[in-house]
């Protein structure tokens, strides 16, 4: 390999590992973004325990099913309401 060659190889290298610690640092960034909405919804969910609304849909005010809670502990809305809002979320993402 020539000088030049090295050289390219050498920026080919640099620029990989580059890329490499940027999406490492994106994929930190979105696990740390991730991991903060999950503790927020947990906080919520032990709130609600805390001043006796948990277990109660917070739209409609219905009791959420037990199966639900055991399968989302920190479910916030009944399944019927959590449609509605997904629904309506994916409408404004059209």
């Amino acid at each position: 390999m020539g000088t030049a060659e090295n050289a390219m190889h050498s920026v080919d290298s640099e620029t990989a590992a580059e890329l490499e610690r940027m999406l490492l640092s994106e994929r930190a960034r979105a696990a740390r973004k991730q991991a903060t909405w999950e503790l927020e919804v947990v906080e919520l969910a032990l709130a609600r325990l805390a001043d006796g609304s948990y277990g109660a849909c917070r739209q409609c005010g219905a009791a959420i099913a037990l199966a639900r809670l055991l399968a989302q502990p920190s479910a916030a809305h009944c399944l019927a309401c959590q449609q509605n809002i997904e629904r309506r979320y994916q409408v404004e993402q059209e």
